[in-house]
């Protein structure tokens, strides 16, 4: 769909059925949409969440008894996945806090859903986050029950995780009363009606054949697909020196899949084949490694709750044979759906490399599975060569757009709401990926252009992304969001039956954030809506720091972008906002180049008076002016979290009605409110410029105490000089020795013990007095 064939193209290849739209799709671009497989996790116990800790595992071990409510929660997100095509496998969760930063989708630490619980109040069972808002950052998709609700049994658990998987899905509330979408609750409805079903694969897609299966059925062992890993790079038989890597997919529980290893001519030695399910789907398999006579040799079955892997191996084969594997559907339709990795190799290779084998696996396949190259297969062998890593090299067949532009496929259709999708690589700094696509003839009034670019692999490419008409004019738009491996551009209004061009190449930036894979989307809706601004205006000599209260009347979880533009040119000049609550205690912080964007995903604000403060710091003693804008999202909808204390009330809450009234006098339904004014003094910003944001803030904001590359080099300009050891005390002749504080003020901690005393000034200065 959006590359051209080249000798290792892995180019997404959709399949998506086209309806006509439905209403009761969730509003927002679908965070989720199928990209191989989802992962969920049951965090343990003391994970924080907003204000609480989980109580999952204890809370469900006295409801329902030890190990049966994992599989009542998974049963539930199978019911959904395996009518679309969705995989969701299960995957290990170290606890990290909900909402910590990190990618959408794809995070190491974690699933992409994780599972909470925690004490909500008495007329509600469970929320899910909604996954639709993308700058919400890692907790899209969570759901969370309440421990303090009465659940009568397992089928409470089923129906209530049935509805909020429903809501991850991408599907609001039914008005059919035999919809699990209809009640927010335990119900009877223990299956999705056709319309549910119909609007899951508008979002999602219908399951489709795998792509072993494009040419022709391997349904019968005649027509046994051959493993040979990348046929394009490796053409021989199996001969034990090879690490051969193949996907596949059960779409219905009566389907059956064989494939077929041919050994060399010269090889008499061991073969072992792996098929794993594990992190990649909940499908339940019965397998076996058979001869041409369909004899088995050798079998095993995977139905963990947490998927599996089973190794089959034949000891010894005659040079020249042929084995078959055998793979179908195990113990229950409910499971009989989903994707599966195979691996051939020699068992001892297959034993030492398991855990990189594993990790390559879930790599490729979370991102890859549906294109045209999981038909070759990967040869897992060749990769140290660099000759089979996974991405999309166009060889710059599209740098200059034009007639070579890629299309964009249709993902959801309809006159106020289409989504065009398309998978790419950026390959070298060089390198530009164009893509195109035409709006309908028939635009519903008001339709805005939201561009969603989303890196895939953690700690690359840092892409930058521009909007062209067809004549080659660039179209001018508002930066949303930038960073935690996310990139969005709104251009405020579209046009009907009209080409848009998208522009995909690397930021300025270092050459390591200059290539990666990436998604990217097009949502043409009236159902898009720009940031709120919280708060702008101009800083200048006169007026180094802008400051204003919030006002947060139910829990919410904020987003925040910081962005400035100023006329002079001035390399270290940047923006700081700090958001403090009303101890004067620093709840989250982000700096920003001018003339760069940098955002927040997902801070958790319980309700009360907060104060947002944004200043500028330079080394210039004669500040120019900077325009400054601080904006933002409430992640959380009528479907988010409310993960406040259990006895808290809203605040502002007016004495008639529902609209909130707060203390600035304004009344409004929105539970947050900004006034211009601040009552209190708020701390002040650092009196020192801060070293400049470095490349991999886009996706991490966290900039260590510590230069982690070169911890004595405090200023940060690659070399050691007496100014290093001078920003340290300066910095004491105005702070009394001491923890680091909350707020970032520089690489001053030189010896990383959370301190800034002198001592951190002396290792510079010792090791600027040894000889040379």
């Amino acid at each position: 769909m959006s590359k051209k064939k080249t000798s290792r193209n892995l180019a997404r290849r959709l399949a998506v059925e086209q309806f006509e739209p439905r209403c009761l799709l969730s509003a927002d671009t679908v965070s989720f949409f199928g990209y191989g497989a989802l992962s969920a996790s049951f965090p343990p116990d003391g994970t924080q969440i907003g204000t609480h800790q989980n109580n999952l595992n204890e809370t469900f071990d006295q409801a329902f008894g030890q190990g049966k409510w994992q599989e009542v929660i998974e049963e539930a997100l199978q019911t959904w996945a395996r009518e679309a095509d969705i995989n969701a496998g299960l995957v290990a969760d170290d606890g990290s806090p909900a909402g910590v930063y990190g990618p959408l989708r794809g995070d190491e630490r974690f699933g992409d859903i994780r599972l909470f619980a925690i004490p909500m109040g008495d007329d509600i069972w469970a929320e899910a986050v909604s996954e639709n808002s993308s700058t919400a950052g890692t907790w899209s998709g969570d759901m969370i029950f309440n421990s303090n609700a009465k659940w009568r049994g397992l089928d409470d658990l089923r129906t209530v995780a049935l509805h909020e998987f429903g809501h991850i899905f991408g599907l609001e509330h039914s008005s059919d009363p035999k919809s699990p979408m209809y009640v927010h609750g335990p119900s009877s409805n223990n299956e999705p009606t056709a319309d549910d079903l119909l609007m899951l694969r508008q979002l999602h897609g219908a399951r489709p054949i795998d792509s072993n299966e494009s040419d022709k059925s391997n349904d019968k062992l005649k027509q046994a697909f051959r493993i040979r890993g990348n046929e394009e790079l490796a053409q021989e038989d199996f001969n034990g020196s090879q690490v051969w890597i193949q996907f596949g997919d059960l779409h219905s529980e009566n389907d059956v899949d064989y494939y077929r290893i041919d050994t060399a001519l010269n090889y008499s030695g061991p073969v072992a084949i792996e098929v794993s399910t594990r992190e990649l789907s909940s499908a339940h398999l019965d397998v076996a490694i058979v001869d041409e006579k369909e004899r088995e040799l050798t079998k095993a079955s995977l139905n963990s709750l947490f998927g599996s892997a089973e190794v089959m191996q034949v000891d010894a084969v005659t040079p020249g044979t042929k084995l078959y594997l055998r793979v179908r559907s195990g113990d229950s339709p409910m499971w009989a759906q989903g994707h599966y990795a195979i691996t051939v190799a020699h068992p001892e290779t297959l034993a030492k490399e398991q855990v990189e084998i594993q990790s390559y696996i879930h790599t490729v396949h979370r991102w890859y599975f549906d294109s045209k190259g999981a038909k070759r297969g990967f040869s897992y062998h060749l990769l140290a060569t660099g000759q089979d890593g996974y991405g999309d090299d166009d060889q710059h067949a599209d740098d200059k757009g034009g007639g070579a532009a890629n299309d964009m496929a249709i993902a959801v259709l309809g006159s106020n709401h289409t989504v065009y999708t398309a998978v790419g690589s950026i390959t070298d700094t060089t390198d530009v990926d164009t893509f195109r696509f035409r709006t309908s003839k028939n635009l519903a009034a008001g339709v805005k252009l939201l561009v969603n670019v989303e890196t895939l692999d953690y700690g690359t490419l840092v892409p930058e992304v521009t909007v062209w008409d067809h004549k080659g004019a660039q179209i001018s738009g508002e930066f949303q969001s930038v960073g935690f491996g996310v990139t969005q551009l709104l251009i405020p209004s579209a046009s009907a039956d009209t080409e848009y061009v998208i522009k995909v190449q690397a930021s300025s930036v270092s050459s390591q954030f200059r290539i990666g894979n990436y998604s990217l989307e097009a949502q043409v809706s009236t159902l898009v809506e720009a940031n709120t601004e919280y708060m702008s205006g101009n800083l200048d000599t006169a007026s180094s720091t802008l400051e204003s209260t919030l006002y947060v009347a139910i829990p919410q979880i904020l987003t925040f972008s910081l962005s400035g533009s100023s006329l002079a040119t001035q390399s270290d000049m940047q923006l700081l906002f700090r958001l403090f609550d009303q101890k004067m205690q620093l709840v989250t912080s982000i700096a920003a180049p001018v003339g760069k964007m940098r955002s927040l995903p997902g801070v958790f604000v319980e309700a009360g008076e907060y104060y947002l403060q944004v200043s500028r710091l330079t080394s210039n003693s004669a500040l120019p002016q900077v325009a400054v804008r601080l904006t933002g999202t409430q992640a959380a909808d009528t479907i988010g979290p409310l993960i406040a204390p259990v006895d808290s009330e809203p605040l502002y809450v007016c004495d008639e009605g529902t609209d909130f009234c707060y203390p600035d006098g304004t009344q409004t339904t929105d539970p947050i409110a900004t006034d211009p004014t601040v009552s209190v003094p708020l701390p002040p910003p650092p009196l020192a410029p801060l070293p400049l944001p470095p490349d991999e803030f886009f996706w991490d904001p966290l900039i260590s105490p510590t230069n982690v590359a070169r911890p004595l080099d405090v200023n940060n300009d690659a070399v050691i000089t007496p100014m290093d050891a001078l920003i340290v005390i300066n910095y004491l002749n105005s702070h009394p020795a001491g923890t680091y504080p909350d707020q970032f003020v520089g690489f001053l901690d030189t010896n990383a013990d959370s301190f800034i005393t002198p001592i951190d000034a002396l290792l510079v200065i010792n090791l600027l007095n040894k000889p040379a």
